[in-house]
């Protein structure tokens, strides 16, 4: 039942229907029980917005663990970027740290990120699929700036502390926004 400690909207928007209808009840009756109903329905729909605001779930932890790395990026701050990704995923850290300082970003965000969590592997594991945007230059004999869609796999492990790494990521430059890349 971990569906509203994700996503609230569904149940803000049926509370609001709902509280709608009584009122338009209450108009045509004017029943004063009804306020009870409107009153009931308010808590009820307030509570699971603030649970669901303040559940810290699986999903929500890739999700700020992403988005922290795509700060970092950013910054320029490859020590940043690497703290999103296991110590055990080597050639990944080798591969961000080469290629990160050979650019000058200005801009990254993610859009579009798509997260599947398998708690049946050991340890845990997850799939987030996303957009990457990159804007940026190379920082010796680059062309202008430019912006790089990325379409990104990224294979994530839980970690001691209930903390998600990056274990391993597959991307494709140019995919995924307006079509081909570099």
């Amino acid at each position: 039942m971990s569906w509203f400690t994700e996503d609230s909207t569904p149940v803000l928007v049926i509370g609001i229907i709902t509280v709608a209808i009584l009122l338009l009840a209450l108009v045509k009756t004017g029943r004063l029980g009804l306020l009870y109903a409107i009153l009931g329905v308010g808590v009820v729909a307030g509570a699971i917005v603030v649970i669901e605001k303040n559940t810290v779930t699986d999903t929500k932890r890739i999700r700020t663990l992403l988005n922290s790395a795509a700060a970092a990026a950013e910054r320029n701050d490859v020590a940043g970027v690497l703290e999103a990704i296991s110590p055990n995923a080597q050639s990944l850290r080798q591969e961000v740290s080469r290629q990160l300082p050979q650019f000058e970003v200005q801009s990254a965000y993610i859009r579009g990120l798509e997260i599947k969590i398998n708690r049946f592997n050991n340890p845990p594991s997850a799939v987030a699929t996303f957009i990457g945007h990159v804007e940026g230059r190379m920082r010796r004999g680059g062309l202008a700036t430019q912006h790089i869609p990325v379409q990104v796999k990224a294979t994530l492990v839980l970690g001691p502390n209930d903390r998600w790494f990056v274990e391993m990521a597959e991307w494709q430059l140019g995919i995924g926004v307006g079509g081909g890349g570099p």
